[in-house]
């Protein structure tokens, strides 16, 4: 969460505002959790990054809401917040409504509650910060136009990539590469390289709008919780050594078995 009197500085959750141990009652239709289920529609969770850090134990949506299913009761889904020391909170066992995909999340919430979802959500938190910390404008004016024109912005994209796509897709596509890149720190190399984009394929306002995010997240954001970042980078770098070394050890064990194998047998 952020301090009032410094919206860059962050400070530790705290229990009194997530009540973990406070059940949290969602609503749910549970008739069409079970025709879901019926159906046999399923779909892969592939973000691993996504999956790591909430440490969300299911890879599919099948599994997911049976887990659900045998949580709810009385058309009620009951779960508990969880919370690291930094960081927006999830839930338990990754157990609720919030955490399926938007369609099935909705095909759940027919004729029972209502899902409500930030347009555009992070860049205009984001740009909403720079404004109300008085930054000056000149820091983010890309941000600023890419919020207030975003569809001149998927136009251009859409354009300057010149990726085939179905007229349905094109928005969804180049909302994800924006996000992925410019915000999630992402490479459009890579991205390019992944979706089958053409690597001579560039745009030029899209990897400034990636230079002026990243300005603002090193001034602002990690210039003002320097020993949080500190820490950030220290565990970084623990993992970092902890995959070399395992990796090393395996290299050794594959040379030295390969080396055994390639022994000339005694006639």
């Amino acid at each position: 969460m952020f301090n009032k009197s410094n919206l860059w500085e962050i400070v530790e959750n705290n229990s009194e505002m997530f009540h973990f141990d406070t059940p949290i009652k969602e609503i749910i239709n549970t008739e069409n959790l079970d025709l879901v289920l019926k159906s046999g529609f399923n779909k892969t969770y592939t973000c691993t990054e996504w999956l790591e850090e909430f440490k969300c134990s299911f890879t599919d949506v099948r599994s997911h809401l049976k887990k659900i299913k045998g949580k709810s009761k009385n058309g009620f889904l009951v779960t508990y917040a969880q919370v690291n020391s930094y960081g927006r909170a999830s839930y338990r066992g990754h157990v609720s409504m919030c955490s399926l995909p938007c369609e099935v999340r909705q095909c759940l919430s027919i004729g029972k509650t209502k899902d409500f979802d930030i347009e555009n959500a992070q860049p205009k938190i984001l740009c909403e910060i720079m404004r109300l910390s008085g930054a000056d404008i000149g820091e983010y004016t890309l941000l600023l136009d890419y919020c207030e024109n975003r569809s001149e912005w998927i136009k251009n994209l859409h354009k300057s990539f010149d990726k085939r796509l179905p007229e349905s897709e094109v928005k969804r596509f180049y909302k994800k590469m924006v996000i992925a890149t410019a915000f999630f720190g992402g490479s459009i190399k890579k991205f390019k390289e992944d979706n089958g984009i053409e690597s001579s394929k560039n745009c030029v306002r899209l990897s400034l709008l990636k230079d002026e995010v990243e300005a603002i997240m090193k001034k602002h954001v990690i210039g003002a919780n320097p020993n949080i970042f500190a820490s950030i980078v220290l565990e970084v770098d623990k993992k970092y050594e902890e995959k070399k070394q395992v990796m090393e050890k395996e290299a050794k064990r594959s040379k030295k078995a390969n080396a055994g194998n390639s022994k000339p047998r005694k006639s």
